[in-house]
């Protein structure tokens, strides 16, 4: 299984939370488990959930230029000077503007033109910049465990890695010599972007948590105590009465039957369904019954498939 956070992510989360958060099994990135004939929503092999371009910081462009699959797919990018940035990688309209039209329509990872350039469709499709993509494309799963609690952790995650990704790009360029933040210039580095990006890489990996926390301020502080809080909610199990009919009643769930006989139950998310047998399933609408053990009763109310009525 791949691991869900890059190297350098993965420390700086380690240390803010106290312990590396937990991987995501269901969700199979290399061999994506959305590609496969289920009901509910699919994405297609060649595209899957890259559609997404990431705005690179400028040490996650150093980071991506070590590889020789990285800098295969990131030297386009820094082809066109009216996105590459002393900053980072930014995106234009040309590519913000089609995804979201996609994602209005419902053709979220089945719009091959709009698949990500770092994508590599070989091999049954990989990230060419997996060491180095955003925290976006990091914390981002069509699966999670605890279901709502389990993207709820993913979320406060995402917003403090995303804090300390625009905190790390704005402290390592002044140190390069550049212009003052408020309107970043090349100064020195001037027509020589990638050895300014791969300098700026050098300069992130040696950021200690405690010094980012200290450069953060509140904000850093903020989203750690968020993400800690919702870390710790992921992690506890409440006893849950379940086995009373009438305990427990069906939230905003939708159903498809399979061709395999079971019948799927999407709760919290349009991508995970809590997979059950007829008998199951009669007793998920009397809120409880012989057919359901603890363990599908924890999944019914963590993906919201139940709710308290």
């Amino acid at each position: 299984m791949e691991r869900a956070l890059t190297p350098l992510m993965a420390r700086w989360a380690e240390e803010a939370l106290g312990a590396a958060p937990p991987e995501e099994p269901e969700a199979t990135c290399h061999s994506c488990v959305m590609c496969t004939p289920e009901p509910g929503p699919r994405f297609l092999p060649d595209v899957k959930c890259c559609m997404y371009l990431p705005a690179l910081k400028n040490f996650q462009v150093g980071l991506a230029l070590r590889t020789e699959e990285g800098r295969r797919t990131t030297l386009p990018r820094l082809a066109d000077p009216r996105n590459v940035t002393p900053l980072g990688l930014t995106r234009g309209d040309a590519q913000v503007g089609p995804l979201r039209r996609a994602l209005a329509e419902g053709r979220f990872g089945q719009a091959p033109a709009l698949v990500c350039p770092h994508f590599d469709a070989v091999e049954g499709g990989r990230c060419t910049i997996w060491a180095a993509r955003d925290a976006v494309c990091a914390t981002w799963f069509c699966r999670v465990s605890r279901g709502a609690r389990g993207r709820g952790a993913w979320h406060e995650l995402h917003n403090l890695l995303t804090e300390l990704e625009e905190l790390v790009a704005r402290v390592v360029a002044p140190r390069l010599g550049e212009a003052p933040v408020a309107e970043p210039s090349w100064g020195p580095w001037a027509g020589r972007a990638e050895a300014y990006y791969g300098r700026c890489a050098e300069l992130a990996e040696a950021f200690a948590w405690d010094e980012l926390r200290r450069l953060g301020g509140f904000a850093v502080r903020f989203r750690q105590r968020n993400a800690r809080e919702a870390q710790r909610a992921r992690e506890v199990f409440e006893p849950i009465v379940w086995d009373v009919p009438g305990r427990w009643a069906l939230g905003a769930a939708r159903t498809e039957r399979g061709e395999d006989g079971l019948v799927y139950a999407f709760g919290d998310g349009p991508y995970q369904p809590v997979l059950l047998t007829e008998a199951q399933w009669a007793d998920v609408q009397a809120g409880g019954g012989p057919a359901l053990s603890d363990a599908l009763a924890r999944r019914l109310v963590d993906h919201h498939v139940w709710v308290a009525p």
